[in-house]
């Protein structure tokens, strides 16, 4: 056996009709979640804003709920932009600039390193020119020594005199072609 009657809470609604019923059921539940909507949001319906102050750029500084924003006019958004892209570009040529001067960094350090090596080769040299130096004048000194030990008699003083040199040097061979004839 079916009821028309509907019970909610111990009261009988069987009075009222269904679609009246459905109607208040639905309006109740829009006015709680209603409520409870704006409830959870912070400060709804409390929105405000306001120009604090006008800038000699051009912009604003305002408040928007409590928060202080600067807004700019459109010329200064597209000089923003314009800046962003250059200072894009300019990164991107640092990092060129900054890979340049690592090869040149290390160019540097083969030619710091070639120079210390040219500096002791150098260095190398320089001692043995010394050696050189000091053996040839050791044997300088001997050779004086040895013709002080030379005796020395008329003969070999008459040959050891210029003039006879040169005679010996221009006649010899003046000699040797009158004799070939």
């Amino acid at each position: 056996m079916k009821s028309d009657n509907w019970k909610l809470g111990g009261r009988n609604y069987g009075t009222i009709c269904r679609p009246a019923l459905m109607l208040l059921l639905v309006l109740i539940l829009t006015i709680f979640g209603g409520s409870r909507c704006e409830a959870q949001m912070p400060g709804a319906g409390e929105e405000t804003a306001k120009v604090i102050e006008v800038l000699s750029d051009g912009g604003y500084v305002v408040e928007i709920n409590g928060v202080k924003l600067r807004a700019v006019t459109d010329g200064q958004l597209r000089e923003i932009h314009a800046r962003k892209l250059e200072f894009a570009s300019c990164a991107q040529e640092r990092l060129l600039l900054d890979d340049e001067v690592g090869k040149l960094k290390a160019a540097l350090t083969v030619a710091q390193k070639e120079t210390q090596l040219a500096e002791a080769q150098a260095t190398i040299e320089r001692e043995r020119a010394g050696r050189i130096q000091a053996m040839f004048e050791g044997e300088q000194a001997l050779r004086l020594q040895a013709e002080r030990l030379v005796h020395r008699g008329r003969v070999s003083r008459f040959f050891d005199n210029p003039w006879v040199q040169v005679a010996i040097k221009v006649g010899l061979p003046a000699l040797t072609a009158a004799l070939r004839r």
